[in-house]
């Protein structure tokens, strides 16, 4: 008998709006978009060492994304403050807070 657990995939977040509570406004948007430094890295291949290896990637430092949150921080898992982790899901709804707010500037401006 072969059994099949089915576990969730961590890259898929529940959407549904039965499955949330505590509902409230995102604080972030174009100034703190406008604030993040994206940066192109190697990985080290030990952390005390300089040596690198692998593609190159895209990213943020967390550190710079964790100073910018403060104190309660969302986009950044900073549980362990040796390993700091980018949160991106969280970070999406803060580009499209950006988006919209450029969105809305755009259209004042076309009414010009």
């Amino acid at each position: 008998m072969i059994i099949k657990i089915r576990q969730p995939d961590p890259a898929i977040a529940l959407a549904q709006a039965r499955d949330k509570t505590e509902f409230a406004p995102v604080p972030h948007g174009l100034e703190f978009v406008t604030q993040l430094q994206p940066t192109a890295f190697r990985r080290k291949v030990l952390r005390d060492e300089a040596e690198a290896h692998g593609d190159v990637h895209y990213g943020l430092l967390a550190q710079d994304a964790l100073a910018l949150e403060g104190d309660n921080p969302v986009i950044i898992d900073a549980e362990d403050p040796e390993r700091l982790k980018l949160k991106e899901q969280s970070l999406i709804a803060v580009l499209i807070n950006a988006i919209k707010e450029l969105a809305a500037r755009v259209a004042e401006l076309e009414k010009k």
